[in-house]
């Protein structure tokens, strides 16, 4: 299983990196995912879905990230352990570290003229929003459930769904919104979800779960 994660996360980055260099080249397949996903998508533009779609992507601002990462670090350092609270934290600041380099060599400007809110200053690929939501909100839950063995399945099940879709629901509101084209959202699935979450899981399981297991088994051998 971990050397599965390992294998996921290696091709995820490659085809991260794959994108990259089409996006910084102005691809012709780039151009032409973009224009065909806008074509679907600025149709189902309305007042009130743009009010709440407004509401929902400022809900994954940089500072509303920052603040829910540090809140939860917190809670996993007094409440579960420093090495959790290590893990987790550690594993968000690489990530971020990575898509804020990916904008600075990218340097991709947004879709201006198209965009029903502000831009933020930075470039527009990667999406960030789409990142934190998968690398913060998302490894969350994975590590609320991972701390929480004993946790109902039901609970588990809707924590899972919330991970899926909390990050699709954001990337939605961004290509809607007009703040990144859609291929910013997909290198933010590809950076986030198929490079970042595969390895961080596996560093979580690596170094938080691997030795609780160990113990356990020598203390029933013991016993």
């Amino acid at each position: 299983m971990q050397r599965w994660r390992l294998v996921a996360g290696s091709l995820g980055l490659a085809l991260f990196i794959m994108l990259t260099v089409g996006v910084v080249l102005n691809a012709p397949f780039v151009s032409a995912f973009d224009a065909w996903v806008q074509s679907w998508t600025f149709p189902l533009r309305g007042d009130e879905a743009t009010a709440v779609l407004t509401a929902l992507t400022h809900a994954s601002s940089s500072k509303v990230s920052i603040l829910v990462a540090v809140a939860f670090t917190v809670y996993l350092a007094v409440r579960i352990g420093k090495r959790q609270a290590a893990v987790y934290g550690g594993c968000v600041i690489v990530g971020e570290a990575a898509v804020t380099l990916a904008k600075l060599v990218v340097d991709r400007t947004r879709p201006l003229g198209m965009n029903l809110i502000e831009f933020p200053g930075d470039a527009s690929f990667p999406s960030g929003h789409t990142f934190a939501a998968i690398a913060i909100v998302a490894f969350a839950l994975y590590v609320v459930v991972r701390t929480h063995p004993s946790m109902p399945q039901a609970a588990k099940a809707a924590l899972a769904v919330v991970a899926v879709a909390w990050p699709i629901l954001i990337a939605f509101t961004r290509v809607y919104l007009g703040a990144h084209w859609p291929t910013d959202i997909v290198g933010s699935f590809l950076l986030g979800g198929c490079a970042f979450f595969p390895f961080a899981t596996w560093a979580w399981d690596r170094v938080c779960d691997a030795p609780v297991k160990a113990l356990r088994g020598a203390h029933a051998r013991q016993g």
